[in-house]
């Protein structure tokens, strides 16, 4: 799912960031990876239902789950009343 993936970038560019601030020696650039570390923490990318909840796959999978389980429901009171 794109919206996991969007997610797993965010943390891999932080996780990146960190690991470039202890590995360079200027620290001028040390600086600005920490800064751009802590802007990412902070905006965090990730999708959204108009700032309801995070959309992710977790999300989208409860939501089909709820449809096929109220049609199997539906089709078995028509069923019922054959």
């Amino acid at each position: 799912m794109s919206c996991d993936a969007l997610e797993k970038s965010g943390k891999k560019i932080i996780k990146t960031c960190y690991m470039l601030h202890e590995s360079v020696g200027n620290e001028h650039i040390k600086e600005e990876l920490f800064l751009l570390a802590t802007y990412a923490e902070q905006w965090k990318p990730a999708l959204s239902a108009a700032g309801f909840y995070d959309l992710n796959q977790t999300t989208l999978s409860t939501l089909f789950e709820a449809i096929i389980t109220y049609l199997v429901i539906i089709i078995q009171f028509n069923l019922a009343l054959v």
